[in-house]
């Protein structure tokens, strides 16, 4: 039964050197690059995320780092659903270089059954987030929060709201910057995440200058 909201921000983690890169990033795990710590501590004292009651987060190390800058007065709760997509073999390479490959234009026919060589299919990914935020609500609701934060990866991020979200984002909508965020408000079901309504709210945090779609280093120019 539904009986009140919670709201979830959705917060992707600070600049890496794989970022900087454009290079796809997963079981590499790497830290936090010296710009992306002092990138997000200058976003966070220039614009600060609202409070929340508890952070759940990736168990990926990037992600750890950035709950710590965000909110350093919350100790995070670790659930490995929540960690980045498995790139497989195109873990470490660059972007550019993977989208020429014959193989990996299948994408575009093959859709959410594409599967990333060695890795995950967008599917098994999404399914496997979903199931993240399952227990990450389960958790909340047994607490009683009503404002928590998620700290995960770009592609958790946006294949969680692309399968959830009532009404859908276009893709430069769901675009997500490191160290920035999507405030969502999920309306409560005892059955789980997914029997829940999801509801964009707003980006986040509130007046923070977000790059635009085309100068990410992922994004084909």
């Amino acid at each position: 039964m539904i009986s009140r909201t919670m709201d979830i921000s959705l917060i992707r983690h600070g600049w890496t050197e794989y970022n900087h890169r454009g290079a796809y990033c997963c079981d590499l795990d790497p830290p936090l690059s010296v710009y992306g710590v002092r990138d997000l501590a200058l976003l966070c004292k220039e614009h600060p995320y609202e409070p929340v009651e508890q952070v759940y987060c990736s168990p990926l190390i990037r992600c750890q780092m950035t709950a710590g800058i965000i909110y350093p007065q919350h100790e995070p709760v670790i659930f490995n659903q929540l960690r980045e997509m498995s790139f497989g073999e195109y873990d470490g390479r660059l972007a550019s270089e993977v989208k020429k490959e014959p193989y990996y234009q299948q994408q575009e026919v093959l859709g959410d059954l594409f599967r990333m060589p060695g890795g995950e299919s967008f599917q098994e990914a999404t399914d496997r987030i979903k199931r993240g935020l399952d227990l990450v609500v389960k958790d909340a609701m047994e607490h009683q929060y009503s404002r928590i934060a998620v700290v995960s990866h770009s592609l958790v991020i946006s294949r969680l709201l692309r399968a959830c979200l009532e009404t859908p984002l276009t893709p430069a909508q769901l675009f997500l910057p490191n160290g920035m965020g999507h405030l969502v408000q999920w309306q409560c079901d005892e059955k789980g995440f997914s029997h829940g309504r999801l509801t964009y709210i707003a980006p986040i945090p509130e007046g923070g200058k977000r790059p635009d779609m085309s100068d990410s280093p992922y994004i084909s120019k």
